[in-house]
């Protein structure tokens, strides 16, 4: 398999969710028109970008060898200070796309700080008003336009800005993504006010340590608790509002055990990490250790991905 280099790897260090005196906070708008792309290569991984917005963005992807046939398509999103590159390499995500043969890209954020335009008014990109709404539908359909990508296996996952990043897609793109996936992330204060998604419910899956200083378990001045975030979703979907537990064999001593919350009447689940910090389980680096515990009692790659191949939009 041909491999390029990637010409954007810079990698940034510093917390990962910032608190700035809030803007005006960004409305949730309708999308415009932007048709200007840039060039695909062949199979395999390099760096690649778009123009969206008025503004060049670059993203990093990976296409298995061609089979014949229309190939899934994952955009995932990373945390802040980070890179699409950066978080290819923790995720591994790439040779699990291989096995299952779907396309994967990996979006970078916006400037220096790598931030997303959640649309919250608290974020840099917000407060630039950098519309990543309009930068994942650009991504989506210049992708369709050059690789055969079934449009009813479209997909988003997200950690920390990026697991919030993924939940306003989720709020504007609904009629585009056939399942949504988060990791260490809960949204922010505005958004059950805010998101009213053209398509609900659809299948939805949160993975969070309990011990998660940057979106803690119980909420903070910025963003919700994580019951917050999964009640106001099992309600959007009609479910259950009480979910069925199962605590999962503790097969590591890690100092994490993993409970999994099922809504019936959708299929909205979540992982809850006992102990876990602010980490991707499993991840194939470890994280600085003021993050908290990386709990390998699940590999989260390996959850998103069966999770998100269960569901089609049709």
């Amino acid at each position: 398999m041909r491999q390029t280099h990637s010409f954007f790897r810079a990698t940034h260090k510093s917390a990962l969710l910032i608190a700035v005196a809030a803007l005006a906070a960004c409305g949730l708008d309708s999308l415009p028109d932007d048709p200007q792309v840039g060039p695909l290569e062949g199979e395999g991984t390099f760096g690649s970008f778009v123009w969206s917005g008025g503004r060049q963005r670059t993203y990093e992807i990976f296409i298995p060898p061609d089979e014949g046939g229309m190939l899934p398509l994952l955009i995932f999103y990373h945390g802040r200070a980070s890179t699409g590159a950066a978080f290819q390499n923790i995720t591994r995500l790439d040779a699990i796309a291989l096995r299952e043969r779907f396309v994967v890209v990996y979006p970078d954020g916006w400037g220096t700080e790598g931030s997303w335009g959640v649309q919250s008014g608290f974020t840099i990109a917000d407060q630039l008003l950098i519309n990543d709404v309009l930068f994942a539908s650009t991504l989506i359909d210049h992708i369709s336009e050059e690789l055969p990508i079934d449009q009813n296996r479209v997909y988003v996952a997200g950690f920390s800005q990026g697991g919030m990043m993924t939940q306003t897609i989720a709020c504007l793109l609904s009629k585009r993504i056939a399942a949504v996936l988060t990791v260490a992330a809960t949204p922010h204060q505005t958004f059950t006010q805010q998101c009213i998604p053209e398509r609900a419910p659809f299948p939805m899956m949160l993975i969070i340590g309990t011990e998660d200083t940057s979106f803690p378990w119980g909420g903070s001045s910025l963003t919700l608790s994580v019951r917050e975030t999964v009640e106001f979703w099992a309600r959007k979907f009609n479910c259950n509002i009480n979910p069925v537990v199962e605590n999962l064999p503790d097969t590591e001593d890690d100092g994490t055990t993993v409970v999994r919350d099922t809504y019936n009447g959708c299929d909205l689940i979540l992982y809850t990490i006992e102990g876990g910090g602010h980490t991707w389980p499993g991840a194939s680096v470890a994280f600085d250790p003021s993050f908290g515990v990386m709990s390998r009692e699940i590999n989260a790659s390996e959850v998103i991905v069966e999770f998100m191949l269960r569901h089609t939009l049709q």
